[in-house]
């Protein structure tokens, strides 16, 4: 992610399921439902914004059978947990929602003409208004 000094800032995107908790030692085990491909250990600073299922939260609000995303840049970390009965992950936001979300409008697009009409002045590139000696 580009930064204010005009270098790149490492951003980390762990997902699996909730292992344990120990402080802030977040275990989340990483893979599919049939095969793990690796447990991770991370650290979550306190000052990490945490949420479950939509709500803010804890960590120690996180339980077995959560889906968790943890998100850890330079400048914050971001823990996202879910239940089984909420299982879609919210989208997180990188300094900037996605266009269409949270009030941020989509950009509008011209409206292209339709077929047969004509909204475009016939003259090719670089033809502008006639120029020389008026009558």
């Amino acid at each position: 992610m580009p930064n204010e000094k005009g270098g790149f800032d490492t951003v980390t995107m762990d997902r699996g399921s909730f292992s344990s908790l120990s402080g802030d030692q977040l275990t989340i085990t990483e893979g599919t439902k049939t095969a793990t491909y690796k447990t991770v250990t991370l650290t979550i600073p306190s000052s990490a914004t945490v949420r479950r299922n939509g709500e803010a939260a804890k960590l120690s609000d996180l339980k077995s059978g959560d889906t968790v995303m943890v998100v850890q840049s330079p400048k914050a970390t971001v823990v996202s947990a879910n239940d089984a009965q909420h299982p879609d992950l919210p989208r997180l936001k990188f300094g900037m929602p996605r266009m269409g979300e949270h009030g941020i409008p989509l950009p509008k697009l011209p409206a292209l003409p339709e077929e047969g009409s004509s909204s475009h002045s016939g003259k090719g590139a670089g033809e502008g208004p006639e120029t020389g000696a008026s009558s």
